[in-house]
């Protein structure tokens, strides 16, 4: 082994060096002996800075907050207090929202004349602006949402209302109606304000917009088969 003895310094992370004597007589001891008292020291300390590491880690993990509190934390937030109340106002029909099942404006709370049938994905452009008009006009009714055919099949209730599983779909007093601009101008007339109508309800104008509400789903049925 030469003048001296070096191994991997295990816990300081330097070299070490281990001295053998010169003298290496039958009653001297050996420079081996020294080499297997040096690993054997320095297993025992990576055995021990390893087990000091696992406490570690395993009281880092128990001092880690968990989704419940976290979730906690943030209900106790301004932000979160606004959430909280929005998802209540959303619950009882206060805000517009897709997830919503009932849309009120007054204070009454009957049930609402307007039923409508909407997409479950909540992008169907014919299902939005039948929303939108009912938003704008403020009419108070109720939604249900039913998956267009790319997103899977029609509930068996729906389509024994709705054969064809049209959306946006409507019942207003009881009756079912399809078709979004049918939809609309019924809306128009079930609910009229004179004040602020949202169609020329006769004559050439009525005509007219008809003409340039149909434009748009000329552009959109392009759009889809493009």
């Amino acid at each position: 082994f030469g003048d001296s003895v070096r191994r991997p310094g295990v816990v300081s992370g330097a070299a070490t060096s281990f001295r053998a004597p010169r003298t290496l007589g039958p009653k001297g001891p050996r420079p081996v002996a020294f080499l297997g008292s040096a690993l054997v020291g320095a297993a025992a300390a990576l055995r021990q800075r390893r087990s000091t590491a696992s406490c570690s880690s395993t009281s880092a993990m128990k001092a880690m907050p968990t989704w419940e509190g976290l979730a906690t934390d943030a209900r106790e937030t301004d932000a979160g207090r606004e959430v909280l109340k929005h998802w209540a106002n959303k619950a009882e029909g206060l805000v517009p929202h897709t997830d919503a099942k009932v849309r009120y404006f007054g204070t009454e709370r009957e049930k609402p004349r307007v039923k409508i049938f909407r997409d479950q994905a909540a992008w169907c452009p014919y299902c939005q602006k039948v929303w939108l008009l009912l938003e704008e006009k403020q009419v108070d009714y109720e939604t249900e949402k039913v998956p267009m055919r790319s997103y899977g099949d029609k509930p068996q209730e729906f389509l024994s209302r709705v054969p064809r599983g049209l959306l946006p779909a409507m019942e207003l007093d009881g009756k079912m109606m399809t078709e979004s601009l049918d939809i609309m101008f019924t809306i128009e007339r079930a609910f009229p304000n004179p004040d602020k109508p949202m169609f020329p309800m006769s004559g050439e104008l009525r005509d007219r917009a008809a003409r340039l509400l149909n434009l748009e789903r000329e552009l959109f049925g392009a759009w889809c088969s493009y």
